[in-house]
């Protein structure tokens, strides 16, 4: 449709300048045709001007160039720019020149889209479901019309929030790697055209757009330009993707990674029998502080997470420092015989509590500094409890002793328990 749409364009350029003979496809590699040619320009297009005759032969070389070697829409936009900025033309010329180039432009409109307006009309509805096979109406005030291939595609506003979240936030172990955004029926790319429309259609919307998008759109929808302005958000919505999205075993090997790399939760032993569901709804909010401070690619914000992370681990460990065990219960009978047996898991915890949503009828008016006071405090990890490696997710701990409380009768205090 472009080559079609290019040759119109070139069409109606002569109709514009009023040429006494229309040309059409002329060789420019053809020696003798071009020869003619420009017989052509100086005998039938004596014109009363010298500028006139000037800007038609500009005129002139753009269709001889269109039609043999640059057959592109925007071949026309690069001609444009070359003549408004050649110092070689008078102000005189180049405004004759612009001044004809927009009324070509503005006829070249209207039949593009007139043409476009049928094939809308005509085309017929390729999907009006959305993501989840839920039907869905093209009058529907939340429903997006898509056209493409002659074909209509119908999409929700959350369906498209999720297209270009997916493809804009897109990373290959925390490092961005934005996506093409496409359309996921056919697989082919929304076109510049597509993503303004979309873009507009949000804002009309009572949704916020999300902040992938609008970046992209400040980035005028240049993708490597959004990748480079971008890096630091893109990581961020990685990160909140992976947390909320990845399967609990994913989520508590990190989390035990997360436990073992901490200086101040070092001694904390997540038993293997410790519910999976608990232990992330726990621990997400410092999972959530750990990666940031891991992946973020700003210095001070990278710093800010990590002293963040130690205070609240600090906290945390200070309130339960023996969060994650099972706390087994011994009973000494009379013949000497020992008897343990496990009586529960220790889950007592601290609840997070998000500095930065206090206050909030006055939080506008501070600012909260990040002060390192994670120091080295023996009252954090002067008590070690030991435990078995077979029951315990923290594989590399060595063989210890178990924490219980015991009913000793006869005063008799067995030395080993084990």
């Amino acid at each position: 449709m472009f080559i079609y749409l290019m040759h119109l364009f070139n069409y109606l350029i002569q109709f514009v300048i009023n040429v006494s003979k229309l040309l059409f496809v002329i060789n420019k590699n053809d020696i003798v045709s071009m020869c003619n040619f420009y017989h052509y320009i100086n005998k039938y297009e004596n014109t009363k001007t010298s500028e006139n005759c000037f800007v038609k032969n500009i005129f002139y070389t753009f269709i001889t160039t269109t039609e043999s070697i640059s057959l592109t829409p925007y071949s026309k936009f690069n001609y444009l720019k070359l003549v408004i900025f050649n110092d070689f033309f008078n102000t005189e010329t180049k405004e004759l020149f612009l001044d004809n180039f927009m009324k070509v432009q503005r006829k070249y409109y209207i039949i593009a889209r007139t043409i476009r307006n049928y094939r809308f009309r005509k085309a017929l509805i390729q999907i009006s479901t959305d993501i989840f096979l839920n039907p869905i109406h093209i009058d529907d005030k939340n429903v997006f019309v898509l056209f493409q291939n002659n074909k209509k595609y119908l999409f929700t506003i959350s369906d498209l929030v999720n297209i270009v979240n997916s493809a804009l936030g897109h990373t290959d172990y925390f490092f961005s790697k934005p996506l093409i955004c496409k359309n996921p029926y056919n697989n082919m790319p929304f076109n510049k055209a597509d993503l303004y429309n979309i873009y507009f259609f949000m804002k009309s919307t009572n949704i916020i757009i999300p902040i992938l998008f609008h970046n992209y759109f400040m980035a005028n929808f240049s993708l490597s330009k959004f990748k480079l302005e971008n890096e630091d958000t893109i990581r961020d919505y990685a990160i909140k993707d992976y947390i909320n999205n990845s399967s609990e075993q994913t989520l508590r090997s990190k989390i035990l990674q997360m436990i073992r790399s901490n200086y101040y939760s070092d001694n904390i032993k997540i038993h293997k029998d410790f519910p999976t569901t608990k232990l992330i709804k726990i621990m997400k909010p410092y999972l959530k502080l750990y990666l940031h401070s891991l992946y973020s690619t700003e210095s001070n914000k990278k710093i800010s997470y990590d002293i963040l992370l130690n205070n609240k681990i600090k906290e945390f460990v200070k309130f339960n420092p023996r969060f994650g065990r099972k706390i087994i219960t011994g009973t000494i009978k009379r013949d000497g015989k020992r008897k343990f047996y496990i009586d529960k898991i220790e889950d007592k915890y601290i609840p997070y509590n998000n500095i930065y949503d206090n206050n909030f009828m006055s939080n506008h008016l501070t600012i909260i500094e990040e002060n390192d006071d994670t120091e080295d405090d023996d009252d954090v990890n002067s008590e070690i409890y030991y435990t078995s490696d077979d029951d315990y997710d923290n594989s590399f701990a060595p063989m210890e002793r178990v924490i219980g409380s015991y009913n000793i009768e006869d005063n008799i205090f067995p030395e080993n328990l084990f």
